[in-house]
């Protein structure tokens, strides 16, 4: 069976953690040429042990985002995915490095690109104590919205995934926080990542744009519709 992105290139950018790796890792292994470009020098080396190519990147500076894109470009010669992945610090979620991004991989990549960015559920309802955090993740899923309408002349899809609690190696998530979710645990990375796949394949969300994508075991939708009082 030949891999889904056989003979297409992949650009991560965004934080370096170990859901990012896995990211990295599964658009590896269905065929694609991976490049993984952050600010975690970490990350960079476990990224290319798994067989992307990592590139110094931040991508608050403009500049240095289009310096980047050139060496990427020259090295694989075009770009038919670009996920985007906010992590857990807010720095990594702020839209204008998105933005920047944008600006730079739009106008190069193939017809028939797809963009999926991946931010926290934070972004989707109100949190006491988080205004900042949620703002900023907000902030991405209307950028993916726009881009989505922008871009669509051009054959390019975006999208994006609303991702709620990912259970990362061993230590047990908040039990308080798992009591919010109706299927009451944490997603398994591998949940998240095959959410990703399906927005970046060509044939299987050919007809999908400007969505973002909840997978987060019903949490919002709990919140959205349960009483305030109770649900915090």
């Amino acid at each position: 069976m030949t891999a889904r992105f056989s003979g297409q290139v992949a650009l991560l950018t965004g934080a370096g953690d170990a859901l990012c790796l896995a990211l990295a890792q599964a658009f590896v292994a269905e065929g694609a040429q991976v490049a993984l470009a952050g600010s975690d020098g970490q990350g960079g080396s476990a990224a290319e042990a798994q067989g992307a190519r990592y590139y110094a990147l931040d991508a608050r500076d403009a500049l240095a985002v289009q310096a980047v894109l050139r060496s990427i470009v020259d090295q694989f010669g075009r770009i038919d995915i670009w996920l985007h992945y906010a992590g857990a610090e807010q720095d990594a979620a702020i839209p204008g490095a998105a933005h920047n991004c944008a600006r730079a991989i739009g106008p190069v990549m193939q017809r028939r690109g797809r963009v999926v960015f991946v931010a926290s559920v934070a972004g989707l309802f109100a949190h006491s104590g988080q205004a900042l955090r949620s703002s900023l993740e907000a902030g991405l899923f209307m950028l993916a919205k726009g881009l989505a309408v922008e871009w669509a002349p051009q054959g390019l899809r975006v999208n994006a995934i609303a991702r709620g609690i990912v259970q990362q190696g061993s230590q047990p998530a908040d039990a308080h926080l798992l009591g919010r979710i109706p299927m009451g645990r944490a997603a398994r990375p591998q949940e998240l990542v095959e959410a990703a796949l399906f927005l970046a394949d060509e044939q299987e969300s050919s007809f999908v744009t400007g969505e973002v994508l909840r997978v987060d075991g019903g949490w919002t939708a709990y919140h959205l519709f349960h009483p305030f009082d109770e649900a915090f």
